[in-house]
Protein backbone atom coordinates (compact mmCIF):
# COMPACT_ATOMS: atom_id res chain seq x y z
CA UNK A 1 0.00 0.00 0.00
CA UNK A 2 3.10 2.49 1.36
CA UNK A 3 4.89 1.86 -1.70
CA UNK A 4 1.71 1.96 -3.79
CA UNK A 5 1.33 5.48 -2.47
CA UNK A 6 5.10 6.69 -3.34
CA UNK A 7 4.80 5.74 -6.73
CA UNK A 8 5.13 8.85 -9.54
CA UNK A 9 2.25 7.35 -10.76
CA UNK A 10 0.11 8.32 -7.92
CA UNK A 11 2.15 11.54 -7.73
CA UNK A 12 0.75 12.57 -11.19
CA UNK A 13 -2.92 11.21 -9.88
CA UNK A 14 -2.50 13.29 -6.59
CA UNK A 15 -1.43 16.46 -8.99
CA UNK A 16 -4.64 16.14 -10.55
CA UNK A 17 -6.85 16.19 -7.89
CA UNK A 18 -4.87 19.17 -6.59
CA UNK A 19 -5.53 20.86 -9.98
CA UNK A 20 -8.85 19.81 -10.17
CA UNK A 21 -9.92 21.23 -6.79
CA UNK A 22 -8.10 24.16 -7.23
CA UNK A 23 -10.17 24.56 -10.35
CA UNK A 24 -13.65 23.96 -9.27
CA UNK A 25 -13.08 25.90 -5.86
CA UNK A 26 -12.15 28.84 -7.98
CA UNK A 27 -14.53 29.04 -10.22
CA UNK A 28 -17.00 27.44 -8.74
CA UNK A 29 -16.86 28.22 -5.31
CA UNK A 30 -15.00 31.38 -4.61
CA UNK A 31 -16.72 32.34 -1.31
CA UNK A 32 -16.10 28.94 0.10
CA UNK A 33 -12.47 28.68 1.58
CA UNK A 34 -11.62 25.77 0.61
CA UNK A 35 -7.65 25.56 0.32
CA UNK A 36 -7.58 26.14 4.51
CA UNK A 37 -9.37 23.17 4.94
CA UNK A 38 -8.10 20.24 6.73
CA UNK A 39 -8.81 17.44 4.17
CA UNK A 40 -6.64 19.72 1.45
CA UNK A 41 -3.93 20.46 3.54
CA UNK A 42 -3.85 16.23 4.08
CA UNK A 43 -3.80 16.45 0.44
CA UNK A 44 -0.89 18.70 0.25
CA UNK A 45 0.92 16.58 2.69
CA UNK A 46 0.63 13.52 0.82
CA UNK A 47 1.69 14.75 -1.93
CA UNK A 48 4.63 16.34 -0.46
CA UNK A 49 5.71 12.81 0.93
CA UNK A 50 5.17 10.93 -2.02
CA UNK A 51 7.18 13.60 -4.02
CA UNK A 52 9.91 13.39 -1.54
CA UNK A 53 10.31 9.61 -1.36
CA UNK A 54 10.11 9.34 -5.80
CA UNK A 55 13.16 12.20 -5.58
CA UNK A 56 14.61 10.14 -3.13
CA UNK A 57 14.78 7.09 -5.12
CA UNK A 58 15.42 8.76 -8.34
CA UNK A 59 18.64 10.26 -6.48
CA UNK A 60 20.26 6.68 -5.07
CA UNK A 61 19.45 5.74 -8.61
CA UNK A 62 21.23 8.52 -10.42
CA UNK A 63 24.19 8.07 -8.15
CA UNK A 64 24.44 4.60 -9.20
CA UNK A 65 24.23 4.96 -12.78
CA UNK A 66 27.01 8.26 -12.17
CA UNK A 67 29.01 5.43 -11.28
CA UNK A 68 29.27 2.69 -13.99
CA UNK A 69 27.81 2.44 -17.48
CA UNK A 70 25.04 -0.39 -17.07
CA UNK A 71 25.04 -3.35 -18.80
CA UNK A 72 23.04 -2.53 -21.71
CA UNK A 73 20.72 -5.34 -23.62
CA UNK A 74 18.58 -4.43 -26.24
CA UNK A 75 14.65 -4.64 -25.89
CA UNK A 76 11.70 -4.44 -27.35
CA UNK A 77 10.86 -0.76 -29.15
CA UNK A 78 14.41 -0.28 -29.29
CA UNK A 79 15.57 1.72 -32.78
CA UNK A 80 17.72 -1.47 -34.58
CA UNK A 81 19.80 -1.98 -36.94
CA UNK A 82 22.39 -4.68 -38.63
CA UNK A 83 24.61 -4.37 -41.42
CA UNK A 84 27.96 -6.14 -42.97
CA UNK A 85 30.87 -3.51 -42.55
CA UNK A 86 34.74 -4.13 -42.18
CA UNK A 87 36.07 -2.20 -38.83
CA UNK A 88 37.26 -4.47 -36.23
CA UNK A 89 36.11 -3.42 -32.20
CA UNK A 90 39.05 -0.78 -31.60
CA UNK A 91 37.14 1.27 -33.98
CA UNK A 92 33.83 0.88 -32.57
CA UNK A 93 35.89 1.58 -29.19
CA UNK A 94 37.02 4.97 -30.97
CA UNK A 95 34.10 6.41 -32.34
CA UNK A 96 32.43 5.93 -28.95
CA UNK A 97 35.22 7.81 -27.35
CA UNK A 98 34.97 10.69 -29.74
CA UNK A 99 31.13 11.20 -29.76
CA UNK A 100 31.63 11.63 -25.83
CA UNK A 101 29.96 8.49 -24.27
CA UNK A 102 30.84 6.58 -21.09
CA UNK A 103 31.11 2.92 -22.16
CA UNK A 104 32.41 -0.31 -20.95
CA UNK A 105 33.26 -3.11 -23.35
CA UNK A 106 32.74 -6.74 -23.18
CA UNK A 107 34.82 -9.51 -25.15
CA UNK A 108 33.12 -12.60 -25.80
CA UNK A 109 33.86 -15.64 -27.78
CA UNK A 110 31.90 -14.14 -30.79
CA UNK A 111 32.99 -11.19 -30.43
CA UNK A 112 32.98 -7.19 -28.29
CA UNK A 113 29.67 -5.72 -27.23
CA UNK A 114 29.39 -1.97 -25.87
CA UNK A 115 27.49 -1.00 -23.25
CA UNK A 116 27.50 3.02 -23.99
CA UNK A 117 25.49 6.26 -22.40
CA UNK A 118 25.73 10.12 -23.01
CA UNK A 119 23.79 12.86 -21.45
CA UNK A 120 23.79 11.89 -17.80
CA UNK A 121 23.29 15.42 -17.21
CA UNK A 122 20.40 15.33 -18.76
CA UNK A 123 19.03 12.90 -16.36
CA UNK A 124 19.92 15.22 -13.55
CA UNK A 125 17.83 17.90 -15.06
CA UNK A 126 15.04 15.58 -15.10
CA UNK A 127 15.56 15.07 -11.44
CA UNK A 128 15.59 19.05 -10.93
CA UNK A 129 12.10 19.26 -12.71
CA UNK A 130 11.23 16.53 -9.76
CA UNK A 131 13.00 19.01 -7.02
CA UNK A 132 11.12 21.78 -8.62
CA UNK A 133 7.78 20.53 -8.79
CA UNK A 134 8.63 19.12 -4.84
CA UNK A 135 9.94 22.43 -3.96
CA UNK A 136 6.50 24.17 -5.00
CA UNK A 137 3.99 21.70 -3.65
CA UNK A 138 5.98 22.38 -0.33
CA UNK A 139 5.50 26.51 -0.86
CA UNK A 140 1.87 25.98 -1.35
CA UNK A 141 1.78 23.87 1.76
CA UNK A 142 4.10 26.50 3.79
CA UNK A 143 1.28 29.72 2.70
CA UNK A 144 -1.99 27.44 3.21
CA UNK A 145 -0.81 26.69 6.68
CA UNK A 146 1.21 29.78 7.61
CA UNK A 147 -0.55 32.31 5.53
CA UNK A 148 -3.54 33.96 5.96
CA UNK A 149 -6.40 36.87 4.47
CA UNK A 150 -7.74 39.63 6.66
CA UNK A 151 -10.06 42.77 5.55
CA UNK A 152 -9.37 45.75 7.57
CA UNK A 153 -10.96 49.26 7.41
CA UNK A 154 -9.48 51.96 8.54
CA UNK A 155 -10.87 55.57 9.17
CA UNK A 156 -9.08 58.69 7.95
CA UNK A 157 -6.61 60.01 11.14
CA UNK A 158 -7.44 55.99 12.57
CA UNK A 159 -4.61 53.78 13.89
CA UNK A 160 -5.37 50.53 14.20
CA UNK A 161 -3.49 47.10 15.06
CA UNK A 162 -2.48 44.54 12.16
CA UNK A 163 -1.54 41.15 12.89
CA UNK A 164 1.91 39.92 11.39
CA UNK A 165 1.49 36.37 11.36
CA UNK A 166 -1.60 33.60 11.49
CA UNK A 167 -1.90 34.04 15.34
CA UNK A 168 -1.03 37.21 15.91
CA UNK A 169 0.69 37.15 18.37
CA UNK A 170 3.37 39.97 16.30
CA UNK A 171 1.10 43.29 15.45
CA UNK A 172 1.82 46.78 13.95
CA UNK A 173 0.48 49.92 14.41
CA UNK A 174 -1.19 51.13 10.72
CA UNK A 175 -2.30 54.54 10.34
CA UNK A 176 -4.21 56.42 7.98
CA UNK A 177 -2.84 59.71 7.57
CA UNK A 178 -5.11 61.03 4.36
CA UNK A 179 -7.07 58.95 2.11
CA UNK A 180 -7.99 61.05 -1.65
CA UNK A 181 -9.86 60.12 -4.60
CA UNK A 182 -9.11 61.45 -8.05
CA UNK A 183 -11.14 62.17 -11.12
CA UNK A 184 -11.04 61.90 -14.43
CA UNK A 185 -11.91 65.38 -16.44
CA UNK A 186 -15.47 63.91 -17.08
CA UNK A 187 -15.83 63.68 -12.91
CA UNK A 188 -15.69 59.62 -13.00
CA UNK A 189 -13.23 58.38 -10.43
CA UNK A 190 -9.96 57.53 -11.49
CA UNK A 191 -8.27 56.07 -8.75
CA UNK A 192 -8.59 55.93 -4.56
CA UNK A 193 -5.42 56.14 -2.92
CA UNK A 194 -4.88 55.64 0.99
CA UNK A 195 -1.73 57.51 2.72
CA UNK A 196 -0.20 54.37 4.66
CA UNK A 197 2.13 54.44 7.75
CA UNK A 198 2.72 51.29 9.71
CA UNK A 199 5.07 50.30 12.28
CA UNK A 200 6.38 47.58 14.33
CA UNK A 201 9.17 48.19 16.69
CA UNK A 202 11.97 49.93 15.33
CA UNK A 203 10.93 49.32 11.40
CA UNK A 204 8.29 51.50 9.60
CA UNK A 205 7.34 52.26 6.33
CA UNK A 206 5.05 55.16 4.60
CA UNK A 207 3.53 54.35 1.32
CA UNK A 208 0.51 55.83 -0.86
CA UNK A 209 -1.42 52.39 -1.68
CA UNK A 210 -3.40 52.18 -4.27
CA UNK A 211 -4.90 49.41 -6.84
CA UNK A 212 -1.98 47.92 -7.94
CA UNK A 213 0.45 49.20 -6.00
CA UNK A 214 0.30 47.60 -2.64
CA UNK A 215 2.38 48.18 0.54
CA UNK A 216 4.66 45.14 1.61
CA UNK A 217 5.91 45.16 5.01
CA UNK A 218 7.63 42.47 7.56
CA UNK A 219 5.58 39.61 5.40
CA UNK A 220 2.19 41.33 5.28
CA UNK A 221 0.70 43.13 1.94
CA UNK A 222 -1.80 45.32 1.79
CA UNK A 223 -3.86 45.97 -1.04
CA UNK A 224 -6.23 48.91 -1.52
CA UNK A 225 -9.73 47.47 -2.28
CA UNK A 226 -12.50 49.86 -1.30
CA UNK A 227 -13.49 52.85 0.36
CA UNK A 228 -16.32 54.37 1.88
CA UNK A 229 -17.74 57.55 4.43
CA UNK A 230 -17.71 56.64 8.07
CA UNK A 231 -20.20 59.25 10.40
CA UNK A 232 -19.24 59.63 13.87
CA UNK A 233 -22.79 59.43 16.12
CA UNK A 234 -22.60 60.81 19.41
CA UNK A 235 -24.46 59.55 21.92
CA UNK A 236 -25.52 62.24 24.81
CA UNK A 237 -27.85 62.63 28.07
CA UNK A 238 -30.01 65.74 27.80
CA UNK A 239 -27.79 68.21 28.94
CA UNK A 240 -25.48 67.52 26.45
CA UNK A 241 -23.00 65.75 28.15
CA UNK A 242 -21.31 63.21 26.01
CA UNK A 243 -22.10 59.64 26.84
CA UNK A 244 -20.70 57.05 23.94
CA UNK A 245 -19.50 58.07 20.53
CA UNK A 246 -18.82 55.31 17.57
CA UNK A 247 -17.62 55.73 13.76
CA UNK A 248 -20.38 54.22 12.18
CA UNK A 249 -20.27 53.31 8.03
CA UNK A 250 -23.06 52.39 5.96
CA UNK A 251 -25.43 49.75 7.46
CA UNK A 252 -23.43 49.86 11.44
CA UNK A 253 -25.67 50.88 14.28
CA UNK A 254 -24.96 52.23 17.87
CA UNK A 255 -26.42 50.75 20.68
CA UNK A 256 -28.74 53.19 22.51
CA UNK A 257 -29.89 51.21 25.11
CA UNK A 258 -29.32 47.68 25.70
CA UNK A 259 -32.17 46.75 28.35
CA UNK A 260 -35.28 48.47 25.75
CA UNK A 261 -33.17 46.61 22.71
CA UNK A 262 -32.90 50.02 20.85
CA UNK A 263 -30.18 50.88 18.26
CA UNK A 264 -29.06 53.93 15.80
CA UNK A 265 -28.65 52.33 12.51
CA UNK A 266 -26.66 54.92 9.56
CA UNK A 267 -28.41 53.64 6.58
CA UNK A 268 -26.77 55.95 4.27
CA UNK A 269 -24.17 58.98 4.25
CA UNK A 270 -24.85 61.36 1.40
CA UNK A 271 -21.91 64.56 0.83
CA UNK A 272 -24.16 66.47 -0.98
CA UNK A 273 -27.60 65.90 -0.52
CA UNK A 274 -30.28 66.85 -2.86
CA UNK A 275 -33.76 66.44 -0.91
CA UNK A 276 -35.78 65.63 -4.27
CA UNK A 277 -33.31 62.72 -4.55
CA UNK A 278 -32.28 61.96 -1.05
CA UNK A 279 -30.21 58.66 -1.47
CA UNK A 280 -28.06 59.86 -4.20
CA UNK A 281 -25.58 62.82 -4.00
CA UNK A 282 -25.10 65.90 -6.68
CA UNK A 283 -21.57 65.44 -6.32
CA UNK A 284 -18.81 63.26 -4.45
CA UNK A 285 -17.71 66.75 -2.56
CA UNK A 286 -18.78 67.52 1.25
CA UNK A 287 -21.00 70.79 -0.12
CA UNK A 288 -24.16 69.65 2.18
CA UNK A 289 -23.73 66.55 4.16
CA UNK A 290 -26.73 65.02 5.48
CA UNK A 291 -27.18 61.41 7.22
CA UNK A 292 -30.20 59.07 6.38
CA UNK A 293 -30.85 57.40 9.78
CA UNK A 294 -33.15 54.81 11.48
CA UNK A 295 -34.03 53.97 15.57
CA UNK A 296 -35.03 50.34 15.83
CA UNK A 297 -36.78 49.00 18.95
CA UNK A 298 -36.89 45.00 19.11
CA UNK A 299 -36.04 44.65 15.74
CA UNK A 300 -38.88 46.95 14.37
CA UNK A 301 -38.08 50.39 12.99
CA UNK A 302 -39.84 53.24 14.95
CA UNK A 303 -38.00 56.44 13.92
CA UNK A 304 -36.20 57.58 10.96
CA UNK A 305 -35.38 60.52 8.88
CA UNK A 306 -32.37 62.28 7.24
CA UNK A 307 -29.73 64.65 10.06
CA UNK A 308 -27.46 67.06 9.20
CA UNK A 309 -24.10 66.96 10.82
CA UNK A 310 -24.70 68.92 14.37
CA UNK A 311 -28.31 68.40 14.41
CA UNK A 312 -29.70 66.91 17.66
CA UNK A 313 -31.74 63.90 17.29
CA UNK A 314 -34.04 63.06 19.71
CA UNK A 315 -36.16 59.55 20.25
CA UNK A 316 -39.66 60.19 21.33
CA UNK A 317 -40.17 59.06 24.79
CA UNK A 318 -36.27 58.54 25.80
CA UNK A 319 -34.18 60.91 27.48
CA UNK A 320 -31.11 60.92 25.27
CA UNK A 321 -30.35 62.19 22.05
CA UNK A 322 -28.22 61.71 19.10
CA UNK A 323 -25.74 63.80 17.31
CA UNK A 324 -24.03 63.23 13.87
CA UNK A 325 -20.68 65.36 14.90
CA UNK A 326 -18.28 64.76 11.79
CA UNK A 327 -17.79 62.23 8.84
CA UNK A 328 -14.77 61.02 7.33
CA UNK A 329 -13.78 58.43 4.55
CA UNK A 330 -12.59 54.88 5.07
CA UNK A 331 -10.26 52.67 3.44
CA UNK A 332 -10.92 48.98 3.02
CA UNK A 333 -7.65 47.13 2.42
CA UNK A 334 -6.77 43.22 2.34
CA UNK A 335 -3.93 42.25 4.07
CA UNK A 336 -2.54 39.28 2.73
CA UNK A 337 0.69 36.93 4.33
CA UNK A 338 1.81 34.29 2.15
CA UNK A 339 4.99 33.12 3.07
CA UNK A 340 4.94 30.29 1.03
CA UNK A 341 5.36 32.70 -1.78
CA UNK A 342 9.37 33.04 -2.74
CA UNK A 343 9.50 29.35 -2.20
CA UNK A 344 6.94 28.58 -4.56
CA UNK A 345 8.87 31.20 -7.27
CA UNK A 346 11.95 29.81 -6.49
CA UNK A 347 10.52 26.16 -7.44
CA UNK A 348 8.81 27.53 -10.82
CA UNK A 349 12.74 29.21 -11.56
CA UNK A 350 13.92 25.90 -11.03
CA UNK A 351 11.70 23.87 -13.28
CA UNK A 352 11.91 26.07 -15.61
CA UNK A 353 15.48 26.09 -16.03
CA UNK A 354 15.11 22.56 -15.18
CA UNK A 355 12.39 21.68 -17.66
CA UNK A 356 14.66 22.89 -20.50
CA UNK A 357 17.73 21.76 -20.18
CA UNK A 358 16.35 18.13 -19.46
CA UNK A 359 14.79 18.40 -22.96
CA UNK A 360 18.16 19.81 -24.55
CA UNK A 361 20.18 17.07 -23.53
CA UNK A 362 18.77 13.67 -23.75
CA UNK A 363 19.95 10.69 -21.85
CA UNK A 364 20.12 7.51 -23.80
CA UNK A 365 21.78 4.05 -23.78
CA UNK A 366 23.47 2.86 -26.95
CA UNK A 367 24.36 -1.15 -26.69
CA UNK A 368 27.08 -2.00 -30.01
CA UNK A 369 28.08 -5.57 -30.81
CA UNK A 370 30.86 -6.25 -33.17
CA UNK A 371 30.75 -9.72 -34.35
CA UNK A 372 33.45 -11.20 -36.94
CA UNK A 373 31.69 -13.43 -39.86
CA UNK A 374 33.15 -15.25 -43.19
CA UNK A 375 31.34 -11.82 -44.84
CA UNK A 376 32.98 -9.52 -42.70
CA UNK A 377 32.36 -7.52 -39.75
CA UNK A 378 28.64 -7.71 -38.44
CA UNK A 379 27.85 -4.99 -36.55
CA UNK A 380 24.66 -4.45 -34.26
CA UNK A 381 23.33 -1.07 -32.88
CA UNK A 382 20.75 -0.78 -30.50
CA UNK A 383 19.14 2.68 -28.53
CA UNK A 384 17.39 3.57 -26.12
CA UNK A 385 15.49 6.71 -24.91
CA UNK A 386 15.61 8.41 -27.82
CA UNK A 387 12.54 9.49 -30.02
CA UNK A 388 12.33 7.59 -32.85
CA UNK A 389 13.66 9.91 -36.06
CA UNK A 390 16.70 10.83 -33.36
CA UNK A 391 17.23 7.11 -32.44
CA UNK A 392 17.01 6.35 -36.09
CA UNK A 393 19.69 9.15 -37.38
CA UNK A 394 21.83 8.07 -34.76
CA UNK A 395 22.22 4.80 -35.60
CA UNK A 396 22.60 6.35 -39.65
CA UNK A 397 25.49 8.52 -38.38
CA UNK A 398 26.88 4.90 -36.25
CA UNK A 399 26.30 3.13 -39.46
CA UNK A 400 28.44 5.56 -42.06
CA UNK A 401 31.73 6.07 -39.80
CA UNK A 402 31.45 1.74 -38.76
CA UNK A 403 31.13 0.67 -42.09
CA UNK A 404 34.34 2.76 -43.45
CA UNK A 405 37.83 0.31 -43.50
CA UNK A 406 40.38 3.04 -41.67
CA UNK A 407 39.59 4.55 -38.56
CA UNK A 408 38.65 8.08 -38.35
CA UNK A 409 40.65 10.69 -36.37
Amino acid sequence: MIQTLTTMRSAIMMMIVIIAIALIATLLFPQADVFHTLWFQALLVLFCLNMTACTMRRIRALITLSRAVPMIKPAPGWAQKEWLGSVDAAAAEDVLRRKGYRFQRQDTPRGAVFSADKGLSGSWGTLAVHVAILTIALGALIGNVFGFTQSVVIGKGETIAVPLNKSGSLQAQLVLDDFRIEYYPDGSVSEYISDLRIESGNERAIQSVRINHPLDFRGITLYQMDHGYQVLAELQAAGGAPLESAWLAQDSSLTIDEGQGITLQVINYVPDFDPHRPAISLSPFPNNQRVLYAFYQQGNAVQWGVAALGQPLVLQGFDKKVVFADARPYSLLDLKSDPGVPVVMAGFLLLSVAFFFSMLIRYHGLYISVTPSAKGTKITAAVSRLTAGAADRLIAELERELTKGDRLS
